[in-house]
């Protein structure tokens, strides 16, 4: 299935809707992190949480209507788009309780689960949605029609785009070195390119692979140079090890015709587990704060002793 196979006008007309609905997404994220950083406060928390929510409801609504048109399909999307007033009325009442006074905790792993489960999970029915809607629900049918539709959803350029404008928004917007958000960035711009990879192949699959070395040369340059702290050479491990998923998810979408599975499985779980792991490490930085001091910090001087007179 190519996503971008139909119409020109049809294209445009889903741009429209794509474009406002993915970078708006994407900056709610950033409610998530006030810009001096920190966790937010639970007022802010309130709206971010509500607004996915309702993209949510609005995205399941309208995978409702696509395959069931009806007179309680179209009731549902209104329904879906009036939900915004019940989020204003969540904030309005979280107000009243003294919301904006306390913060999301910074420590666990609870919180930054969830937002990655919220931005995730968004932009996947998001690209169910496209993908019913470009070529209808009459191939999906059944269990094994459900997990093609899956797989198709998630390696749509849909899903992808979506998900690199949310991890360039947190990237740009938490507050991260300089060298550790080139990484960050390089890893998101791989890990989007899965879609590439199942469309085409072999230009797809040149393609991450030359990012991927970009990206290695450039943390190999650093820790080379002695320039790494001991947590830039965690995150250059822990993206090491996802460009090895990358690759193993590769070569199994190659080998896919015999190993029994739809073809793109493999692409598909690698990209949910890569956008789901690198949104929640960049919300649990987001909450905490970035493990190492901001670019240009320098240690305190030490103390200098006061001199004791004998009496």
């Amino acid at each position: 299935m190519n996503p971008f196979a139909i119409a020109p006008v049809t294209l445009l007309a889903y741009l429209l809707l794509f474009v406002p609905m993915g970078l708006g997404m994407a900056y709610v994220l950033t409610l998530f992190f006030p810009r001096r950083g920190g966790p937010a406060t639970v007022a802010s928390a309130t709206v971010a949480i509500g607004i996915r929510l309702m993209a949510l409801g609005l995205w399941s609504a309208l995978i409702f209507a696509i395959v069931d048109p009806g007179d309680a399909s179209v009731v549902s999307v209104f329904i879906a788009l009036n939900s915004m007033m019940a989020i204003v009325g969540c904030w309005a009442l979280s107000l009243f309780l003294r919301a904006e006074e306390h913060r999301l905790p910074k420590d666990g792993v609870l919180w930054p689960a969830l937002v990655a489960v919220l931005v995730v999970g968004n932009e996947f029915l998001m690209g169910v949605t496209f993908v019913l809607g470009q070529v209808g629900a009459a191939p999906y049918g059944g269990a094994a029609g459900l997990v093609r539709l899956a797989v198709d959803a998630v390696l749509s350029p849909w899903f992808s785009a979506a998900m690199l404008a949310n991890m360039g928004f947190a990237i740009a917007w938490i507050p991260i070195p300089p060298g550790e958000r080139f990484v960050l960035l390089g890893f998101s711009a791989s890990g989007a390119l899965a879609s590439w990879v199942a469309l085409a192949p072999l230009s797809g699959s040149i393609a991450t692979g030359l990012l991927m070395t970009v990206v290695v040369a450039a943390i190999v340059d650093r820790v080379r140079r002695d320039a790494g702290t001991g947590a830039y050479v965690r995150i250059a491990m822990a993206i090491s090890a996802g460009f090895g998923v990358m690759a193993a998810a590769t070569l199994l979408f190659v080998a896919a015709p015999w190993t029994g599975v739809p073809s793109g499985t493999p692409l598909a779980l690698e990209s949910l587990l890569v956008m789901g792991a690198e949104t929640a490490l960049l919300a649990r930085w987001g909450f905490g704060g970035f493990p190492v001091p901001p670019a240009g910090a320098s240690a305190p001087p030490p103390a200098v002793p006061h001199p004791t007179t004998d009496a």
